[in-house]
């Protein structure tokens, strides 16, 4: 006979504190969910007085096959009670319903229950003919509940569901939300495809969609955490960001490199230096008002983003910050490209504050694009670097970080630009010998 149980491990790799050996063949595992139908099934079908070793175990259902319907069926419910309050204590059943989908000699009984910590809600069918199984699809459905949690610190909440042992993706962003109703809107929005949401006065509740879940749990909690951020300004050409943080009262060590060409560049910089203080990430603001958190930066993101913000989260109580996102002319050096003849070749010198970088590798060159790689190869921790490709007719100009021989069908003069990370004094100068 086949039973709808759901095998999820074997006795090498149990995850679940509640667990059973299936049915269904030796070494095979039951878990969570599972393990608890199954436990209910053997319940209900176990004729009493069948298990040498516990004779009052099981129930009497089969007692009434043969009776008439309206003496079988309140007797049938009747034991399924008895044999699930007596021998699954981990579950209270909140209604029993029956009902004769193909005809009056094989009724089904609906069996509604909760896990007794009132964290989940479960449905499963009894059919006298084949045994416990799943409820069709329609109304396959695990109800999990989130109570909302005393707040007298008004402290921001956030909201944590497992499914099979795994947090469920997306994760809300990690300095929580202000209200319940924000948890609430971010849930319904980003967690859609996991089930229906409901508002109620004390608690969240998901219908989450029963298919292929063992297990499910999900709970609401308040976050100390201190949420600290600032705006990125918006730059144009020659300007670049300045980040100035501070931690109760005192400058955030090591200081910041005082610019920063993009807001990528700062999230990754303060993740690695700055993450004693806090947990770092970037929020790219959108149209509707809504921001999009995340703890890495891509490029994707700025087709639909209006804005980006710097965001830190700190779980030290009391903690104090200040946190500043400024923008300044960018440390901006360059040099011209002199025109070569045959036999001539290009030298490129760099100093920073007066003293000679990387002094003792090649600097001869035929072409403006083995400068441009030069300068990245050996210079590229200290600067980024380009070429401003300039049309001598028309006086447009092209900014490039790589350097294409197409341009070299037309009359242009070429600039190595550099950008520095830091500020400091450079001196840039290109020769030909």
């Amino acid at each position: 006979m086949v039973r709808n149980f759901d095998a999820v491990a074997t006795l090498k790799n149990i995850s679940n504190p509640v667990w059973g050996i299936s049915v269904i063949g030796y070494g095979v595992i039951v878990e969570g969910i599972a393990a608890i139908r199954q436990r209910m099934d053997i319940a209900i079908r176990t004729t009493k007085g069948t298990d040498p070793l516990r004779p009052e175990f099981g129930s009497h259902v089969f007692k009434f096959i043969d009776r008439k319907t309206t003496i079988a069926v309140p007797n049938i419910k009747t034991e399924i009670l008895k044999a699930l309050q007596l021998w699954v204590p981990e579950i209270k059943v909140i209604s029993i319903r029956h009902s004769f989908p193909q005809d009056y000699s094989n009724p089904h009984f609906e069996v509604t229950y909760r896990l007794v910590d009132e964290s989940l809600i479960d449905k499963l069918l009894f059919d006298i003919r084949e045994g416990i199984s799943s409820i069709p699809d329609q109304l396959s459905e695990l109800i999990l509940q989130a109570f909302i949690p005393e707040n007298p610190n008004a402290y921001r909440y956030t909201l944590k569901l497992f499914r099979n042992g795994s947090q469920v993706f997306p994760m809300p962003n990690p300095s929580g939300f202000a209200t319940i109703q924000e948890l609430f809107d971010w849930a319904k929005t980003n967690l859609f495809y996991v089930g229906k949401w409901f508002l109620l006065s004390d608690k969240v509740v998901c219908y989450m969609k029963a298919e292929g879940v063992t297990s499910a749990s999900m709970v609401i909690e308040t976050l100390p955490v201190v949420l600290f951020q600032s705006d990125f300004p918006s730059l144009i050409p020659g300007e670049v960001y300045k980040v100035e943080f501070t931690a109760n009262g005192e400058a955030a060590t090591p200081r910041c490199p005082q610019i920063f060409t993009s807001p990528g560049d700062v999230l990754a910089w303060c993740q690695t230096n700055w993450a004693n203080y806090a947990a770092w990430a970037i929020e790219f603001l959108q149209t509707s008002g809504e921001g999009v958190f995340s703890d890495e930066f891509s490029d994707e993101f700025q087709v639909d983003a209006t804005g980006f913000r710097l965001v830190g989260i700190s779980n030290t109580p009391g903690f104090v910050a200040d946190l500043q996102i400024t923008k300044i002319a960018a440390n901006k050096f360059e040099a011209e490209f002199p025109q070569l003849v045959a036999g001539e070749f290009y030298k490129v010198e760099f100093k920073k504050d007066g003293v000679p970088v990387n002094p003792n590798v090649p600097t001869i060159y035929t072409n403006p694009g083995d400068v441009l790689s030069h300068a990245q190869t050996y210079w590229g921790s200290i600067a980024d670097w380009g070429i401003n490709q300039i049309n001598s007719i028309t006086g447009a100009d092209v900014l490039s970080d790589e350097f294409s021989n197409e341009f070299d069908t037309q009359e242009f003069d070429y600039v190595l630009v550099g950008v520095g990370f830091t500020s400091f004094d450079a001196e840039l100068t290109i020769t030909k010998i």
